[in-house]
């Protein structure tokens, strides 16, 4: 019975369903006496558990980036500025300032702080090179990515 269950157990696993997976291996854990089937599902469940937080994190990212990119393209800018503002504060990663500050300087931008979206945007090249690329592509930044380079 508790062999059958940890299969399926490792069929969720495999189709990338998290929380299943780890429920199922928490029932194998309370049926089994297996000692080696009890250190797999133990095992399971935290690979489990780490992949469920770690799809939360994403998915709050993907919301966050995607709320702001919404506000910037309805012109918004003022709004998008606290979001950024808050997240910048919070972000630990470079991957994310980096992203958050280059949209940023688009919201200063389009409230006509120039020399503010001037300041960000070097920050946001100084975090990754690529963004004067993007920068250049950007009609906002543009005038700003050039004045940049000189």
């Amino acid at each position: 019975m508790a062999l059958k269950l940890f299969e399926k157990g490792l069929k969720h696993l495999w189709n990338k369903e998290y929380k299943q997976a780890k429920e199922t291996f928490e029932k194998v854990l309370k049926k089994t006496d297996n000692i080696q089937i009890a250190s797999r599902c133990k095992a399971y469940i935290k690979i489990c558990s780490e992949k469920i937080s770690s799809n939360k994190k994403n998915s709050i990212i993907e919301n966050d980036y995607g709320f702001v990119s919404f506000l910037l393209n309805r012109g918004e800018y003022n709004e998008a500025k606290k979001i950024l503002q808050d997240l910048i504060n919070k972000t630990k990663t470079n991957e994310l300032l980096e992203t958050y500050t280059f949209l940023l300087a688009i919201s200063e931008a389009g409230t006509n702080n120039v020399q503010t979206a001037k300041e960000h945007l070097q920050k946001a090249i100084e975090l990754n090179p690529k963004n004067l690329y993007f920068a250049m592509k950007d009609p906002i930044l543009k005038p700003i990515a050039e004045s940049l380079k000189r």
